[in-house]
């Protein structure tokens, strides 16, 4: 090795922080303490990679950085939703969150390192929503993935509109179907979220119409809210084919805060806990992580495996075959046509 080699090493050690490399490590710039630090950056990825420096230090030239990607994800002040947005910045890419309040909002977009509209998003207020939809398509100039993740389970009515309808269903059909323009123009991601408690949904003996104001069984309300997510992933399917994807993923049974409704002790308990203690807890009650459960989502919106095929899923990689009497493109488009009512009339 000439002395000039030489002392461009040194000085790129220096340059990052001045740490002893072993030489044969430094040249590699592979995976080692130097590959992922802003030594490894500069050598594998950035300019210096496939640049002058780069072909002095003898180095191939730098593959491609996979494109940054803009993300909208609702429910991400917590939970899956906050796993999911926390994973999609750890992999590079633009996050929008979407939380009830500006003040939840902006307080995750800082933990995170991830952005936070001038609005909450309130799901259970069109109001709320449609000016949060609005800014964000005002002001985010592309939308590659919208993942609809909040949800409520035995939420309190408060009034007219049946609570579980309106946060779970209604208000994210109102946020994709604003968002949809920017989603097409992107060939983007459509994903919602289920759970299998769809199982016990009646939406085969159910009128559309009743689901936002009928009052029934909290659990069945929670159910049919649930299979209505499926049918919109269905729906925007067909409707916008060349999306990469429209789907709906299923988590399985997760330890978050949604059920600070039917077991507020163990919803503040959880919300002092560690991710570690969390864990511990999610195992001894065999459930998953929030990590586990966004596992899934992330996978539908940002893995070329996932592109096309089935719209519900169990796992990555893994469709569900599900024998529902519910489920059906009859269904679906009626569906979308009452809730075109609701929305039109709001």
């Amino acid at each position: 090795m000439t002395s000039r080699r030489v002392a461009l090493l040194l000085q790129l050690a220096t340059l990052c922080g001045g740490v002893a490399v072993p030489r044969r490590r430094l040249l590699v710039g592979g995976g080692g303490a130097l590959g992922g630090g802003a030594l490894g950056g500069a050598l594998g990825g950035g300019a210096l990679g496939g640049g002058a420096l780069g072909g002095a230090l003898g180095l191939p030239a730098a593959a491609a950085a996979p494109p940054r990607k803009t993300f909208v994800v609702t429910g991400a002040s917590s939970g899956i939703g906050f796993a999911a947005a926390s994973e999609l910045v750890a992999r590079g890419h633009r996050v929008v969150v979407a939380c009830r309040t500006r003040a939840s909002a902006a307080a995750t977009a800082a933990t995170l390192g991830a952005e936070a509209p001038a609005r909450g998003c309130e799901l259970a207020d069109l109001a709320s929503v449609a000016a949060f939809a609005d800014d964000v398509a005002a002001t985010v100039d592309r939308v590659d993935g919208l993942l609809c993740i909040a949800g409520v389970d035995g939420a309190p009515r408060a009034g007219a509109e049946e609570p579980h309808f309106a946060s779970n269903y209604l208000g994210h059909a109102l946020l994709a179907r604003t968002l949809l323009p920017k989603l097409r123009a992107s060939r983007g991601r459509f994903v919602t979220v289920a759970s299998t408690a769809l199982l016990d949904a009646d939406l085969a003996k159910r009128p559309i119409a009743d689901l936002r104001t009928a009052r029934y069984d909290p659990h069945v309300a929670y159910a049919n809210s649930k299979a209505c997510c499926v049918l919109l992933a269905d729906e925007t399917r067909r409707r916008a084919p060349e999306l990469a994807v429209a789907a709906c993923a299923l988590p399985g049974r997760v330890a978050t805060q949604i059920v600070r409704y039917e077991l507020p002790q163990r919803a503040a308990q959880r919300a002092a806990m560690t991710p570690d203690q969390l864990a511990r807890q999610a195992r001894q009650l065999g459930l998953r992580t929030p990590a586990e459960g966004a596992a899934l989502p992330v996978w539908l919106a940002d893995d070329d495996a996932a592109r096309g095929g089935e719209t519900l899923w169990l796992d990555p990689g893994v469709p569900a075959r599900l024998d529902v009497a519910w489920r059906d493109d009859a269904r679906a488009r009626a569906l979308y046509d009452a809730t075109s009512a609701i929305l039109g009339a709001s």
